[in-house]
């Protein structure tokens, strides 16, 4: 907040006081996003913004003058947010659970696809993935793209590995 988002400026050939310009946001801040400092017509952020919400702001400024019958004007001004990577990957499900029979080829056998998603947009919603724990044996591969996960030697049925994936954006 009080960030900085842009300046209006008018002018008024009024001599003295009929001549100072006072500023004004008179539309498109229904939720009070943005304040304007009055005399320097500074615009500055007053409440978070957030792309997922709302991508565009159209205000509408107005700069009046002191005059006793004041002359006044009017002018748009656009403010575009732009995403951050504000939003962590999100599983599709709390847990994953599969099988691998016995024997199973190595490289070949796909175990399970785990899937997560990102609220963001563009670069920031890119999804990877990692196995993060319980993979101490390399028994086990994941695609970080597509979050396939494949064995890498073969199974035997006295063993059993539990893994814990992560999802992380880029």
């Amino acid at each position: 907040m009080g960030y900085i988002v842009g300046q209006i400026t008018a002018t008024d050939r009024d001599p003295g006081v009929n001549g100072i310009v006072s500023y004004y946001l008179t539309g498109g801040n229904d939720n009070s996003t943005f304040s304007i400092d009055s005399t320097l017509g500074v615009i500055t952020i007053a409440k978070p913004l957030d792309y997922e919400q709302q991508r565009r702001y159209d205000l509408i400024m107005l700069a009046r003058d002191s005059a006793p019958i004041p002359q006044q004007t009017q002018q748009n001004f656009t403010v575009m947010v732009t995403d951050a990577n504000d939003n962590p990957p999100v599983f599709y499900r709390d847990t994953y659970t599969t099988f691998i029979s016995e024997g199973a080829v190595i490289g070949s056998t796909v175990i399970e696809q785990i899937n997560a998603s990102d609220a963001d947009r563009g670069s920031n919603a890119v999804v990877q993935y990692y196995i993060s724990g319980g993979n101490g044996s390399s028994t086990f591969l994941i695609d970080q793209f597509t979050g396939v996960f494949t064995s890498c030697i073969e199974a035997e049925l006295q063993r059993c590995d539990c893994l814990h994936a992560d999802s992380a954006g880029c």
